[in-house]
């Protein structure tokens, strides 16, 4: 057998060869995963992606026809997850490795990067990587962004969870989709099973955004503009005050203080006689 110890997700490839081997299947199927390091787009990563996770599946259960809930590893008998698990640690190392061919990577590309990566021991490691080179924006923040994307995964693998926050999914979908992500067969076949499309959500996502930041955009600008006719409200006020003052003085001047006091007093005791 060969030795792939140079290699994190070495389990995956010895699965792989043993099984290919015991069904006599005759390509090199292994290769085909190693091909992801010389991938040059996204999309052909995750397309690489999905063919070896179609693989994984008919190799376990041994048949094309796969049965229902087949994208969830755990229906894949004891302790066989790992699988899954070293496969999406395959797909991070290359998405990094794709990513580092770029000497200036654009924002797209970093957003890309980041939003494709999947749950895996490694994907925080490697998510830090593309971090130290590449400050990118993203609506509402890159750590909004990586929320969505745990939180489309634990939606996605708690069953009950996800069927009281449907909207929820559907919200942390179109904003990954609008930050380059792709979708790969689990969560296209996950989707079919619950009656989701993904169609338009890219672009509904940014319609809602923009219309939130033109509402939100209207309120600081109503707010600016309260604050400044209370700034003009207070200018005027001490304007005012200034030859308020000025005659309070020249008053003070004629008359003395008791005469003053006897003025200010004289409408409350005329007021009071009256009455």
């Amino acid at each position: 057998m060969t030795d792939y110890s140079q290699y994190p997700y070495r389990r995956m490839l010895h699965y792989i060869e043993k099984r290919s081997k015991e069904l006599g299947k005759s390509r090199d199927y292994v290769q085909y995963v190693l091909s992801m390091e010389q991938a040059e787009s996204m999309e052909k990563l995750i397309d690489i992606y999905n063919h070896v996770f179609q693989l994984l599946a008919i190799l376990f259960f041994e048949t094309r026809k796969v049965p229902s809930g087949w994208y969830n590893p755990e229906t894949w008998g004891y302790n066989n997850e790992y699988l899954l698990e070293e496969l999406n640690c395959c797909l991070n190392e290359n998405i990094l490795r794709w990513f580092k061919r770029f000497d200036a990577p654009t924002n797209e590309q970093s957003l890309s990067a980041l939003s494709n990566l999947r749950s895996s021991k490694n994907v925080r490691s490697i998510q830090k990587e593309i971090l130290k080179v590449s400050t990118p924006e993203a609506d509402k923040g890159v750590s909004t962004l990586l929320y969505n994307r745990e939180r489309l995964d634990e939606m996605r693998n708690v069953r009950k969870y996800f069927s009281y926050n449907k909207y929820d999914y559907l919200y942390c979908s179109g904003y990954l989709a609008a930050h380059g992500h792709i979708f790969d067969i689990i969560e296209i076949s996950f989707a079919k099973d619950h009656n989701i499309s993904y169609d338009k959500l890219a672009e509904d996502y940014k319609k809602d955004y923009e219309r939130e930041k033109r509402r939100q955009k209207e309120i600081e600008d109503k707010e600016k503009s309260e604050a400044k006719k209370l700034q003009y409200y207070k200018i005027g006020g001490i304007i005012l005050m200034i030859p308020i003052m000025l005659l309070f003085i020249f008053v003070i001047g004629k008359i003395g203080i008791i005469g003053l006091i006897i003025l200010i007093g004289l409408p409350g005791a005329l007021f009071s006689y009256l009455k």
